[in-house]
């Protein structure tokens, strides 16, 4: 019974640790995106576990966007990012690139 509640202990603590990490999106979550012109990027970022429900990981979606486009203050954001469920648990917007 005792190797039971561990097995069980250490499976909870590692449920609780695989909060999405910023990485390409993967098994634990992550950011997508898709070009859908030049300088125009449809950008998802997911979340796994406990992650999905803290108000700052629009942050993470954010500094993706930035990534993408050289800057902070090189993107505008067309739309978003929204809240999304389905088909993960994530932030979804679009952004386009500034010249």
């Amino acid at each position: 019974m005792k190797c039971t509640s561990k097995f069980y202990a250490v499976l909870a603590a590692i449920s609780l640790s695989a909060c999405t990490s910023y990485q390409q999106s993967g098994f634990t979550g992550g950011y997508e995106e898709k070009q859908i012109e030049p300088g125009v990027y449809d950008l998802y970022f997911y979340f796994n576990g406990p992650s999905a429900l803290f108000a700052d990981n629009t942050k993470s979606w954010h500094k993706r966007a930035a990534e993408l486009c050289g800057g902070p203050d090189k993107f505008e954001v067309l739309e978003g990012p929204e809240q999304v469920m389905i088909p993960k648990s994530g932030k979804h917007g679009k952004i386009k690139c500034k010249s």
